[in-house]
């Protein structure tokens, strides 16, 4: 059996169900924050003078261990989340904008994204109506 939805069908499926993908995408991009902005990790300086103290880091700190997700150093990982919306697929992907998120999360098994999509299905399916 198959059928067929025209313009206007699919226009309202998008209108109906779109925000709920905007909405799940949110709180995926929220956890994913959330994770990566944890300070145990290095840290900058406190205090100082001029503006190259200012970027240092002050490493000695605990480093994330392999499955934890990655602490938080400058915060540029965590500032280069971002959503991008396809509504004519009625989908929203969720991802970071620098090049070593995709190194961390796959080859040195520093999960920020996994851990997010585990620490947030069950909020996510309910938001969806899976």
């Amino acid at each position: 059996m198959s059928f067929k939805i025209d313009e206007a069908g699919m226009k309202q499926i998008r209108g109906d169900y779109m925000p709920r993908v905007d909405a799940a995408a949110a709180v995926i991009k929220n956890e994913i924050v959330r994770l990566l902005t944890l300070v145990d990790g290095a840290s900058k300086r406190a205090g100082g003078g001029g503006k190259r103290s200012k970027r240092r880091l002050k490493y000695g700190a605990r480093r994330s261990q392999v499955g934890e997700s990655p602490y938080k150093q400058t915060g540029t990982l965590s500032g280069s989340v971002a959503i991008e919306r396809r509504p004519a697929d009625l989908t929203c992907f969720v991802g970071d904008g620098v090049f070593y998120g995709a190194i961390l999360e796959l080859q040195l098994d520093r999960p920020h994204m996994r851990l997010a999509l585990d620490n947030t299905s069950a909020e996510v399916f309910r938001i969806l109506g899976v």
